[in-house]
């Protein structure tokens, strides 16, 4: 128990001087210097440093160090509460216990130059190349979903195939399983927009149609992200409702 209180105070400590003493994009003290700063021991501080990754308040930066992370502003008297909602049931799996037949349109796996917003998290490649796998799921034969997965030709000298992702209906999760890669935490961004020509035409909708798109980022460890994946919704096909529920004692 004291373990735990200690842990989160420090986390809390942690939070304290990033706040008053750096800004987004600076690179954090070493471990060795925050423990000593804080009067605790490296593996305090790592689990601290630990936590607030978790939390998205900091980066790391495979290789360099980590580094207080760069968010969108939010009024102030919105603030962000972290919860872990683990276990988390894919949407795949969602559709079919509900009894829906789940299966894949279109498929498509191409080595391609990533785009701006995907370059910037993966590790850099050497001729700028990354997978790009496209993936149209459809429920009960309509276009609800299309996917497209960005992933590293190779992490740690050891070749990606990305190819079982069009094969069958599979999740990244369990195929990073099978590289013997885990997992360690999974971010994501969800916002409007407007649907561009060539997402309209795939998922048959109207040009610029309102619709969600979701920007994940699966990292592996220090901030190495073995897969950056853009999700752009049908809203003909799916919505999403967020319930909040009281858990009784």
């Amino acid at each position: 128990m004291q373990e735990t209180h200690l842990s989160a105070r420090t986390c809390q400590e942690l939070r304290s001087h990033i706040d008053q003493h750096l800004k987004p994009g600076d690179r954090l003290p070493s471990e060795k210097d925050l423990a000593t700063l804080l009067s605790v021991s490296r593996t305090t501080v790592r689990a601290a440093l630990e936590q607030l990754w978790l939390e998205g308040k900091v980066e790391r930066r495979w290789g360099a160090g980590t580094f207080v992370r760069k968010s969108a502003e939010l009024p102030q008297h919105i603030d962000q509460v972290f919860v872990d909602v683990q276990p988390i049931d894919t949407v795949f799996g969602t559709f079919v216990q509900r009894g829906h037949q789940v299966s894949y349109l279109e498929t498509a796996c191409e080595k391609t130059t990533p785009p701006p917003v995907v370059r910037q998290l993966l590790p850099p490649a050497t001729d700028g190349k990354c997978w790009r796998t496209t993936r149209v799921i459809g429920v009960d034969g309509a276009p609800a979903m299309l996917v497209y997965d960005h992933i590293p030709l190779s992490i740690d000298g050891v070749d990606l195939d990305p190819s079982p992702l069009i094969e069958s209906v599979t999740t990244l999760t369990k195929l990073t399983d099978e590289w013997g890669i885990r997992i360690e935490r999974n971010d994501a961004t969800v916002e409007a927009i407007c649907a561009p020509l060539a997402v309209a035409e795939t998922l048959g909708i109207k040009l610029r149609t309102p619709i969600l798109r979701s920007t994940q980022t699966a990292e592996v460890r220090d901030g190495l992200a073995v897969a950056v994946t853009l999700i752009y919704q049908n809203p003909a096909v799916m919505s999403a409702r967020v319930v909040r529920a009281q858990r009784s004692n």
